[in-house]
């Protein structure tokens, strides 16, 4: 699959992140690099956070599996580990297996085990090997290949311990070791598909470690993103900023982004006291930081937008407004809780056009009162809705008639008496309204006087749009 061909919803996207990228499994690193770069472009962290963390979470997947390659084979069937005896020349001895996986230039280290260990892989002895493996972990806490080992095993064969889950031995590794980026990006798939090991005390001491510095800012976003269900996330994010203080606090590229991230979470949870305090303290703290531009943009405009749609969709919960639940859909999406936020998306739709007319008012009014939250609710419903006119519009002919045969019949005195009964023309034939306003546009010499006006006004109804985007994404 093309990177262009990703379906417009990102739940929908693939699983396996050479496919979501668009490259093979032989594709190089540098052409994976530029794979993921072209996608990053269009899918920028301030306009598509979901988007973005996925396709992040994909390129970090495909190093980490290119780095695993001494250790584990992959097929269409997944992982396996790597079954070699001494004899038969696969990877070499121990000593090449470890030069393999440190690379040409690093600094030799002792072997990890010997032969006989991966012979008991041969034999099928999976559990001798995973005890054989934590015993020379225990012998040689710092090495990250022991910890990988034992995590590839207990995720192949969860009953070989039951005392804990693979992903511990994530946990464990970089407590133990200098920072390995391979435990680091399986620890961010981990977090993501089990959010309760962000909030494990073990991975609130990666924050402490200065040797972890460089990553902090990284570790509080996985950590962050899994507060979902947390009921005291202002007062966790505050914890783990003292916590981080001490390690990067006099570090002028990273400090300003943990302070950003803060803020940014931290401006959705306001309405608790504590959340308030600190949200008002980092985001002074924040614009006291001299911060370069270059350097920090990215992360830092996605904190100024967070800070502005979390501030406008406070009015939500108005009388005014009453979408009280509208607004923590939005920040579940721009805190990416995809998950969650997609499935109340869809409740949420669908309670609103259980009475079309309603609905258009209800958005006319969010439009007119809330144009950020009006348009962050577009962006949202466009991310998840499919595109319906890109084979159609190769075949206008198909629906031209249905749209002058409605225009025929109906001939109402105001374009606001038009809008209910186009909605339900677009969402009968499957085009969107921009496609009805460009097949009258298509015909100028029929369409004349009023039509021709109306045209301009279908055109830029955005109301009329995210309703028909909204029942197409029922639908599927």
């Amino acid at each position: 699959m093309a990177s262009a061909d990703l379906p417009d919803d990102v739940n929908d996207w693939p699983d396996d992140p050479r496919e979501l990228l668009g490259v093979n499994r032989g594709t190089s690193q540098r052409d994976v690099r530029l794979a993921y770069t072209r996608l990053i472009r269009k899918y920028r962290p301030d306009t598509h956070p979901a988007e973005f963390g996925r396709i992040r979470d994909a390129y970090e997947l495909i190093k980490v599996i290119a780095s695993l390659e001494p250790f584990v084979t992959e097929s269409d069937q997944g992982f396996t580990l790597v079954e070699e005896s001494p004899t038969n020349g696969t990877l070499g001895t121990d000593s090449e297996r470890a030069d393999a996986t440190r690379g040409p230039n690093a600094e030799r280290v002792k072997p990890l085990g010997d032969s006989a260990t991966w012979q008991l892989a041969c034999r099928g002895d999976r559990l001798a090997l995973y005890s054989k493996l934590a015993e020379r972990r225990q012998q040689r806490p710092n090495e990250a290949d022991a910890y990988l080992k034992l995590y590839w095993l207990l995720t192949a064969e969860p009953q070989l311990d039951a005392k804990r889950v693979a992903p511990e031995w994530l946990l464990r590794g970089l407590l133990a070791t200098e920072f390995d980026g391979r435990l680091a990006s399986l620890l961010q798939r981990e977090v993501r598909r089990r959010p309760a090991l962000g909030l494990a005390p073990a991975y609130a001491r990666l924050l402490e470690m200065p040797r972890l510095a460089p990553f902090i800012p990284r570790l509080l976003e996985w950590r962050w993103q899994s507060l979902a269900a947390h009921d005291a996330q202002g007062d966790l994010i505050a914890a783990d900023v003292d916590r981080a203080r001490p390690v990067v606090g006099a570090d002028l590229e990273r400090w300003p982004e943990v302070l950003g991230l803060a803020v940014g979470h931290l401006a959705w949870l306001q309405d608790d006291a504590t959340a308030g305090i600190a949200f008002a303290r980092y985001q002074k703290e924040l614009s006291a930081v001299p911060v370069s531009v270059h350097e920090q943009g990215g992360a830092l405009s996605w904190t100024d937008w967070s800070v502005e749609l979390a501030e406008a969709a406070r009015c939500l919960s108005t009388a005014d407004l009453n979408e009280g639940p509208l607004r923590a859909i939005l920040e579940q999406h721009f805190r990416f809780h995809a998950a969650p936020a997609r499935r109340n998306l869809l409740a949420w739709l669908d309670r609103l056009l259980a009475e079309p007319q309603v609905a258009i008012d209800r958005c006319e009014r969010m439009l007119s009162k809330s144009p950020t939250v009006f348009g962050s609710l577009c962006q949202m419903v466009g991310a998840h809705s499919p595109m319906v006119d890109r084979e159609r519009a190769m075949k206008r002919l198909c629906f031209e008639p249905a749209v002058f045969d409605f225009f025929h019949r109906n001939k109402p005195k105001s374009y606001e008496k038009l809008r209910l009964p186009l909605l339900e023309l677009c969402c009968h034939e499957v085009i969107s309204p921009d496609a009805v306003a460009d097949t009258l546009r298509g015909q100028a010499e029929v369409v004349q006087g009023t039509l021709a006006q109306w045209a301009d006004r279908i055109q830029g109804d955005a109301v009329l749009e995210i309703l028909f985007r909204a029942r197409m994404l029922l639908a599927a």
